[in-house]
Order: structure tokens, then sequence, then C-alpha cells
């Protein structure tokens, strides 16, 4: 929970797009027939196809995808995706025709003699045909899905994407005020789905709904908007002036869009809020079950897919549950030996840590990342002859990431940190938003930010970018989303970074500072490990509130509000724990199965080269690689 753990943090490009996920970076190809037909030739068309679809119907994504859209001749209607029975039937029609296309491609490889895809589409066609008939089974579970969460729903990612919608032209200012505009109808159109989730009898439970519809008075305050103070108002100003300073806008041209935004945000987006909550308000009550989702008809067959789909592991619900117990187990030993250890110096303490500032953690997490992860330089994005626009170089240094802080109006919805990644043709900052709420200063900002940044999220981000750019990579991979992969990464760098703090001290202190630093990293494992082991027994074996709350009382957690809190986020947000927690433990298996095939090849920079280099996969088709 976000009181507790920062193993709740997200990419935040949440626009949806069907079942497609979040980590939504694209390319497009210049889809061009030719006369002679091959697999390769196929592939490539009916791919960028897909491709092409999916970003011309979200204007949200595709800005936070491509800065220059027209510099790739799409023609795009500014828009947001609404909700609607026949677009999500649409969206499977398209999975179908998709993976379809695909086995006749699986299909002509078999009966030609010449291998006409390259190794990397080859493994892209691989993951594909993997995961897309578990995809089309979400169709059984059309509205199981929540779009309104407390902790990580729609009405609290979108005003923060839009606050940070990049300003590069006019249009783009044009285009924002455009999509705010919409926000009532996009609203309704989620609203009308929560409506058919309340007749099926699958509508959030009744303490879900009520703290929604609270936040719907508090993100959108109508005091702070006229006060000019919310905000989405400093935002845009700052944002404007931006674009003064380049020359780009006049003084009487940034008087008028100040205007028109705050008309916008009075009359149509401080509405939408308020129509939004009285429409969840109507729906509060007919929740028909307040615990996990096995209490749900098909609930506990929705859980075992949600999990597959988050995670991409081939481990069954009993493998991840033994997994998970084993584990506990392990590091509860582990812990009780890393006390001992504390013991024998009870003046130690955890009120020093040598480095203060978030922008020097960065500089020294970056040096970490020079011994065993792959450099950038190795995959400086650079222009690729089958694109149709040039990838602009950039070496991603700490000077170029901008740490931010949450908005004190959001403290109480959001993650302890996340990481906004940055469209593939800009050289924009990248943005590490931290909730200083929820996030300590020392040690505990130091791993936040190793989680976000260095070697997490933000260097998995730009290597892959390049790594792309460079070695021809179909563009078709970056539009799945494989959570396991990537928040599994996160959690491998943020423990890793409780070892590399200890080598932050004067040689003389290491061996005086890591008895405490490796109880602490033990104690977060453990935490991981806890949480997931609950939430797998919450949704899937049906543990009750109450079993729930001894079990975090055994583990420490006996305050009630907190165990209150997490038994509520768990209900709330099925599977995130194990996203997490699972995909570090399956990193750390594909690791070990590394080091068994390539025996004395193996290092940890081989590793991590291989694994960065493959990208966004499951886990099955990820260990077929390694070998």
């Amino acid at each position: 929970m976000r009181h507790l753990s920062k193993s709740l943090r997200t990419l935040l490009l949440i626009l949806f797009l069907g079942f497609l996920g979040s980590f939504l970076i694209y390319y497009l190809l210049d889809i061009k027939k030719e006369s002679v037909v091959s697999p390769n030739n196929d592939f490539t068309a009916i791919t960028n196809s897909f491709l092409k679809e999916q970003l011309e119907k979200d204007t949200l994504g595709l800005h936070y995808t491509i800065a220059d859209p027209e510099s790739l001749r799409i023609d795009y209607q500014v828009t947001l995706p609404l909700w609607s029975e026949a677009e999500e039937t649409n969206t499977y029609l398209q999975y179908e025709n998709l993976y379809s296309s695909l086995q006749e491609i699986r299909q002509a490889q078999k009966s030609s003699e010449k291998k006409s895809l390259s190794t990397e589409e080859q493994y892209t066609l691989d993951l594909l045909l993997h995961n897309l008939p578990l995809l089309l089974e979400g169709k059984e579970f059309s509205f199981y899905e929540e779009y309104f969460s407390p902790t990580m729903g729609v009405q609290v990612q979108y005003p923060i994407l839009m606050a940070e919608y990049t300003f590069r032209s006019k249009k783009d200012v044009e285009d924002y005020l455009t999509l705010l505009s919409q926000t009532n109808a996009y609203f309704q159109s989620l609203l009308e789905y929560e409506r058919q989730k309340s007749q099926q009898g699958l509508f959030m439970s009744n303490a879900s709904a009520s703290a929604v519809i609270t936040q719907c008075g508090e993100i959108i305050s109508l005091d702070s908007l006229k006060n000019n103070k919310h905000f989405l108002q400093t935002s845009f100003h700052k944002k404007l002036t931006g674009l003064q300073e380049k020359k780009i806008l006049s003084e009487e041209e940034i008087a008028d869009f100040i205007c028109l935004h705050d008309k916008v945000l009075l009359e149509q987006v401080y509405p939408a809020y308020q129509s939004l909550a009285q429409g969840l308000s109507s729906l509060v009550g007919s929740c028909t079950n307040e615990q996990g989702l096995c209490y749900f008809p098909k609930g506990r067959d929705y859980y075992e897919w949600l999990v597959k789909t988050n995670i991409g592991s081939s481990k069954s619900m009993a493998e991840i549950q033994e997994l998970l117990l084993i584990q506990y187990q392990t590091l509860e030993k582990k812990l009780q030996i890393c006390k001992e250890k504390l013991q024998q110096n009870s003046n130690l303490t955890e009120t020093t840590f040598p480095v203060s500032s978030p922008e020097e953690m960065l500089q020294k997490q970056q040096a970490f990342c020079k011994q065993d992860y792959p450099s950038l330089n190795s995959v400086q994005l650079s222009q690729n002859n089958n694109l149709n626009f040039s990838l602009k170089g950039e070496i991603v240094e700490s000077e170029n990431t901008l740490i931010k802080p949450v908005t004190s109006g959001l403290e109480a919805y959001t993650a302890p940190a996340f990481y906004v990644n940055t469209p593939l043709d800009s050289t924009g900052e990248h943005s590490i938003y931290i909730n200083f709420s929820s996030t300590k200063e020392g040690l505990d900002l130091y791993t936040t930010l190793a989680h976000e940044g260095y070697p997490g999220h933000l260097y998995q981000s730009a290597y892959y970018h390049g790594y792309q750019s460079t070695q021809g990579v179909p563009l078709i991979r970056n539009l799945f989303h494989f959570g396991g992969y990537t928040e599994g990464w996160g959690v491998y760098s943020e423990l890793a970074a409780f070892d590399q703090a200890v080598s932050l001290f004067p040689t003389g202190l290491q061996a005086y500072y890591k008895p405490l630093y490796d109880y602490l990293k033990t104690e977060r494992e453990l935490q991981l490990c806890l949480l997931s082991l609950l939430d797998l027994q919450i949704h899937w074996e049906g543990l009750s509130p109450e079993k729930a709350k001894t079990a975090l009382a055994l583990y420490g957690i006996e305050d009630r509000e907190k165990q209150d809190a997490l038994y509520q986020y768990i209900v709330e947000a099925p599977a995130n724990y194990l996203k997490y927690y699972i995909g570090y433990l399956e990193i750390l298996e594909t690791k070990e199965k590394a080091k068994s095939l390539w025996k004395q090849s193996y290092s940890d920079l081989a590793f991590h080269t291989f694994f960065l280099n493959a990208g966004p996969s499951d886990f099955t088709t990820l260990k077929t690689r390694l070998q």
C-alpha cells in the first residue's frame, strides 16, 4: 500500500486501448504494398498497419509516443479513447485478425526453404503467437476490469497526464485544450461501463466507490480553480512561458490561451468530475462482494488470467503459491540472521546517509551502471533507414532528468514514485515524480530512484529505445505490455541499490553499515513477498479480512488503520504485488538459467545485456531466447 510500500509504482501511460498495456512506445513504418509477397513483407505490413490503427484513435497516447506525428503522415482527429461495447468488440476483432494473419505467416515459414524473417522478427512472431491467444481469453471477463480504482484509476492519472502534456508547438496547445473539452464524454463513456458492471453484479466495493467519489471533489476543486492555484493551471502557465521564450507564442496568444484554459476547466472539466461523482453515487450499494475476486462468478478464473497477463509467467497458481511460501520461509530465516548480526552492534542506526540530494543520487547510480550494465552509448539512438523519421541521438544523463514532487493535492492518491516516459522522437527531459509524503529522504529515496531511474525504468526504457532503432527490432514489440518484465526489473534494481548504498560510505565505515543495510534489504523483500502472498490468498483462495489482518499483525503491522488500508488496496488492485515480486523472482530464475547455460562465459554484464536487449517479454519466450 502507498503508506508502507514502494511497490506501487507505475509508468503512468494508462489511457486505455482495449486491453493493451501501459508501456506504450510506438514506432511507425511507411507501409507499402509489394508486388512480391513474402512472410517478411507480410509481417511488416500487418504489424505496422495494426500499430497505425491504435495510434490514430488515442491522441493522448499518440502525444506521449510521437512528438511530431505530422512527420509520420499520421492523420488523426483529436480524441480521447471513449469506451463502448462496439469499440471493445472491434478491439478483440483486431486481435483475432492479427493472430490469424500471423499464423498464416508461421505456416508460410514452414513451407518455405528460405529463412525470410530476421532473428528479432522471429522472436517477435514467437512472442505474439504466444501471447495473443491469452489476450483473446480476456473476452470472457469484459466487465471485471476497473477503470476507477481509488489508487490507480483514471480519475487520478488523467489530470497528471494532462499536466505533463508537453507543449512543443501551438498545435500542441490547441490539441491539449480540445482533449480537455472532451473530459466529460470520456468519463461518461467509462461511467456507462460501470453501469453495466453494476447490472452484472460486478461493481466495486462501497468503500472503493466512496473513496473515488471523495477524490472527484478533491482532485478538481472549485476553490483552487477560481484562485488559479490548481496544478493544471500552474503547469499550463509554465509551459506557455516556455513557448513564449522560444518565440512560438506571442503575449496576446498566451493571454487568450490562459483565458480559454480557465474557461474549459471551470465549465467542462470541473462539471465532468462532478457528474462522474454523481454517476458513481447512484451505483453505490450495488456491490455484491466486498472481498477477493474469487467471490465473484468466474472471479477465480479472472484472477488466474490477470496473473498470467500481468506477469508473463507460465507457472500455475499452485506453483506460484508454493514459490511464495518457500521464499517467505527463507527470507524469515535470513532476516533473523541479519537481526542477530545487528544486535552485535547496538549503536548502529539508520540516521545517516552519505548522499542527500536526488540529483547526486542519480549521478552515483549512473556510475554504478557503468560496472555491470551495458552502456547507453552502445545503443545511442540514431537514424534507421527503415523509419520515416530520424530518432534524435540522446544519451540520458542525470542533468537531463527532472525530479519533480507530486503536487500536494495528489499525494494521497499516487504511488511513492513514478517515471513518465518521453516520446521516441524527442530529446526532452525525463521526469521522475517523487511523492515525498510517502518516500523518506536517505536510503528510502535512494532505492526509490534506483527503481525509477538507474538502472530502473528510465535506464531500461532509454536503453531499449536505442537497441530497437539500431538493431531493427520489429516495431509492434512495444505495443504489448509485460508487467512482470518491466516491474520485476524495477524491484531487481531497487534491491540491488541496498548493496550499492553501502559502498557510498567511506571505506572504513562500509563494514559498519553493511549489517544494517542487509537487514533492511531483506526486510523490504520479505514485505513484498508477504503482500504478494496475501494478494494471491485474498483473490484466489478467499482469505477473509480478519485472517489477512492477523497475518499482517504477525509480520509486525499491528496498526488497525494500516491493516485496513493494505487489505483494501489489495482488493482494489488484484495481482499488482505479484507483478512486481513474481516478476523479480522470474528474473532471478532466468539469471540462474543463464549461469547454467553459459557457464564460464557468464557475467552480470552479459546477463543484463541479454535481458535488456530482449525487451519486454513473457518469461516463457524469454527463456527460450536465452538458449
